[in-house]
């Protein structure tokens, strides 16, 4: 099933440029298996919607058009489940069927291209179409990087440079970019990405010439040193001080957990708003207060949290490979399961009517009544935990589809598993307009979800 929008129509709205990403390898997590986790928070005028690209065979010579580019197409096109803006075909972050997770954040640079050029979403679909590892889909983003560069920052918003979190179960890098040059880190253990740039000297791999170019310039001296890729070509931006407090809050509950990070630690991350700091910020209130990795539309921000996905990149005999994805601020939404067996249900690719744009309403609803707010927030923690078990007992029964070779039966049910989820979320929000609507007591929120009123 193709998205909507197309190759020739990217660039009709500019890219989201604000998010986050976080990556957990073996060594960092509870049970040995890599993790990931991504959001993207958008301007209130615009919405998410969720992807999934089947795998195809592509013919010998076949072109994919982007901005009057030219690029191959891969022999194989990888199928892969991930987040995009409405209206364009770039993916803010996903996961493809060889266990290959990329995603993007926005960067601004020193350096300005005038030519064309591919935006981060672009790119980063790219490489969940072709790589088959993480040091592979380095490789292609560093080179489309040094080869095409940015496109022009009208069309790439705020931050119109790069930044990359690519992982499979064994490795990841980080990724910054400044024009055509470029800069990776190898992840030890477990890494955060943000909207600043953090790669300093400490640089694994960089574009030739990057350094012959900021001596060139006077930036930085020509002594032999080892060059500070971000000190030296990272630009000014608004943001770079929430980026910074994002970064530095995730990093430190990912050092606080190393060793124990698990999905549900994941989630509480991806719904952190500094909790337990003086700093806290209530999602609820429009005082002011430094913008959290959860965020929330408030007085002068106009940024929500829109698209955020969580996955575990083992490859699992047993289990088929579940992609965690939540529309809307992750505190007070729920992480759907896909699976990429299964074309998704429309609800989840409708930017207009679907889980996204009812959740929005619901959110505004919600932010009027503080006790409406924390009950629904109950209510979906224990819908979460009702996915969490079904998904898993679907993963097996799936797997075991999959080497029996019931490919058609197994595509079948993984869609009826994503409607049924679908139908769980429906009952859920039917059970609240009641409540809302007839004034019924707290502990009716206790009730099992889809139970009759």
């Amino acid at each position: 099933m193709e998205t909507r929008g197309s190759p020739a129509e990217a660039g009709g709205r500019r890219p989201a440029a604000w998010g986050d990403a976080v990556v957990a390898l073996g060594p960092a997590t509870a049970d040995g298996q890599t993790l990931v986790a991504f959001t993207t928070a958008v301007d209130l005028g615009q919405s998410c919607l969720l992807i999934r690209q089947p795998g195809r065979e592509c013919t010998c010579g076949e072109q994919l058009s982007i901005r009057g580019l030219d690029i191959p197409r891969p022999r194989h096109q990888a199928a892969f489940i991930g987040s995009q803006m409405a209206g364009q075909w770039g993916c803010l972050h996903g996961v493809n069927e060889f266990g290959v997770a990329v995603g993007h954040v926005g960067l601004r640079s020193r350096l300005r291209l005038a030519d064309a050029g591919l935006t981060g979403p672009e790119l980063a679909r790219l490489a969940l179409e072709r790589a088959h590892s993480a040091r592979q889909a380095a490789d292609l983003l560093t080179d489309w990087v040094e080869r095409f560069g940015p496109a022009p920052a009208e069309l790439s918003g705020p931050l119109p440079d790069h930044a990359f979190l690519v992982a499979d179960s064994q490795e990841a890098f980080a990724i910054e970019t400044a024009g055509r040059f470029w800069a990776y880190q190898e992840v030890l253990q477990a890494r955060a990405v943000s909207n600043l740039g953090m790669i300093r000297q400490d640089w694994d791999r960089i574009a030739c010439g990057t350094a012959s170019h900021a001596i060139a310039q006077g930036w930085w001296p020509g002594d032999g040193s080892k060059l500070d890729f971000a000190g030296t070509l990272a630009g000014e931006s608004a943001g770079v001080a929430s980026a910074l407090s994002r970064w530095g809050r995730a990093t430190l509950l990912l050092e606080q957990q190393n060793g124990r990070i698990d999905a549900a630690f994941l989630r509480g991350l991806l719904s952190d708003h500094y909790e337990g700091m003086r700093s806290q910020v209530d999602p609820l209130s429009e005082a002011d207060g430094p913008v959290p990795l959860c965020q929330h539309p408030k007085l002068g921000q106009r940024h929500i949290t829109s698209a955020s996905l969580i996955a575990c990149l083992a490859p699992l005999p047993d289990r088929l490979r579940i992609v965690w994805c939540a529309l809307g601020p992750p505190c007070i939404s729920v992480f759907f399961p896909m699976f990429l067996e299964g074309d998704l249900p429309q609800p989840y690719t409708d930017p207009d009517d679907g889980v996204a744009a009812q959740l929005r309403q619901l959110i505004e609803h919600w932010r009027l009544d503080r006790r409406c707010w924390h009950q629904a927030r109950t209510s979906l923690n224990r819908l979460q935990a009702r996915f969490d078990s079904e998904a898993q007992e679907f993963a097996a029964e799936g797997a075991a589809l999959r080497q029996a070779g019931e490919s058609a039966e197994l595509q079948r049910l993984a869609r009826m598993f994503m409607e049924h989820t679908l139908e769980l979320f429906a009952d859920a929000l039917r059970s609240w307009s009641y409540a809302r609507a007839h004034g019924a007591r707290s502990d009716l929120w206790a009730r099992p979800l889809g139970a009759g009123w």
